[in-house]
């Protein structure tokens, strides 16, 4: 997408004076490795190795300190990614709590984030559990005020310091888990996923999970190069979009849900006809997950993430990712809601007059069917892009004909017919280019 979004709940491990516990950050990193399911580093100037590994919905982390009397972890619970260019807006948090529970060894709360491509917010509750007792705590609050001691705090850049006395090379297991719903739902994680602190089983386990996702294509020749190229790509279309099955707000029920399908005017080329061959039930799921978008917010959508849409890029590739699925002929989805789905996207302008990018259906799509182009005076819009909208908007209308053919009615059939061959409004056959036309038909 190119802007910040989530990054929250920061553990951090640290040894030595605390001062300004939010804005706390290494100075350098060595001994780095990454590979499916695992990534360790050591952080400087404090020489803590930091390992990370994961169950479906639990993070273990093991932290391997020097000998200190000050060891420290901070759960910085107003920690949220930053957006660094003008036109990315930076979510923000805007009320939590966070409660030390030293019987438990636990860490838990809650924080409330605002803003982030949009005017959204989103709650995160979260719970941090220790295999070792700590040898005292704190808080922050606000402006960075710690209080030693203190169990509680409540506000914006909030925070638990846990401290511990270590000797050389121990370590420090926790396992820490999120829920978009509930406090109660994310400690259920741990029973279900990761009852105990075994960072290398779940290691291993992770690593067998990782293993059979990617070797679910062979590969043979080539050179180590190409086939790591070849295998960090194929892990990287298992990364998103996310199952938050059961985490999405109640609106959606608790049916399969995907979240963060990001971006679809990208994904749909390559990425989603994969997994239709790859993992079919996946591809299944995301596209009654769009399915579902319409039929609760009205809209498929070109992107989605946080449980609000994103903006069109310019057609509506949903479109053509639910078509590609018809052809293939995935089992278990209503391909007649599917169609009322993708119908709305081609028969129905979300906003005539929009003089911006639009977040659902098509930009101008009155105009484009008025003309059989999208003009490129259309609005005063910097960013019209009237030969792409034209060229996608004709390949998405193919694309709901593939349905309408057997779910549309006779009237859709023959509009989506006529539309067929519009991108031919665009070509100049002088200069061989496609151009744009304003809307008396002049180039």
């Amino acid at each position: 997408m190119g802007g910040p979004l989530f990054g929250q709940i920061s553990m951090f491990p640290m040894t030595g004076v605390l001062a300004n516990p939010s804005n706390i950050a290494s100075i350098g990193k060595v001994d780095e490795k990454a590979t499916p399911g695992y990534y360790a580093v050591t952080l400087k100037p404090w020489d803590v190795k930091v390992e990370l590994t994961a169950t479906r919905h639990v993070a273990l982390h093991r932290h391997s300190f020097p000998e200190s009397d000050n060891a420290r972890v901070l759960i910085d619970v107003g920690h949220v990614l930053y957006g660094t260019g003008a036109g990315w807006s930076s979510a923000n948090p805007v009320g939590g709590s966070v409660q030390i529970d030293t019987a438990t060894r636990e860490v838990s709360g809650e924080m409330t984030y605002a803003g982030g491509r949009g005017g959204r917010s989103w709650k995160v509750f979260f719970v941090a559990r220790f295999d070792t007792a700590f040898d005292s705590h704190g808080t922050w609050s606000d402006g960075n005020t710690l209080a030693k001691g203190s169990s509680a705090s409540t506000g914006n850049e909030i925070g638990a310091f846990l401290n511990f006395k270590t000797t050389q090379g121990q370590r420090v297991t926790s396992k820490i888990a999120l829920s978009y719903r509930s406090l109660q739902q994310a400690r259920g994680y741990f029973a279900r996923e990761a009852p105990a602190f075994d960072f290398d089983k779940v290691r291993r386990d992770a690593r067998a999970e990782w293993t059979k996702a990617l070797d679910s294509i062979r590969v043979e020749g080539g050179t180590h190069d190409q086939r790591t190229q070849f295998y960090t790509a194929l892990y990287r279309v298992h990364l998103s979009p996310n199952d938050w099955t059961g985490e999405a707000p109640q609106r959606y029920g608790n049916g399969t849900f995907y979240e963060n399908i990001l971006c679809m005017w990208d994904t749909f080329r390559s990425v989603n006809p994969l997994l239709t061959l790859i993992l079919p039930d996946v591809q299944r799921d995301i596209v009654n997950t769009m399915i579902a978008y319409h039929k609760t917010d009205g809209w498929t959508g070109d992107a989605h993430s946080v449980w609000e849409y994103e903006h069109v890029q310019n057609g509506s590739s949903a479109d053509i990712i639910i078509a590609d699925a018809y052809a293939k002929k995935l089992p278990g989805i209503d391909w007649r809601e599917a169609y009322e789905a993708i119908r709305k996207n081609a028969f129905t302008d979300h906003d005539p007059q929009a003089i911006g990018r639009p977040n659902k259906g098509h930009f101008r799509l009155d105009d484009y069917r008025k003309y059989g182009y999208v003009p490129t005076d259309v609005a005063t819009y910097g960013a019209v892009q009237a030969v792409s909208r034209s060229l996608e908007y004709a390949y998405n209308d193919f694309a709901v004909l593939s349905l309408a053919r057997r779910f549309g009615s006779a009237a859709d059939i023959e509009d989506l017919e006529k539309r067929l061959f519009w991108y031919r409004n665009v070509w100049d056959a002088d200069t061989g280019f496609m151009r744009g036309r304003a809307a008396d038909g002049s180039w």
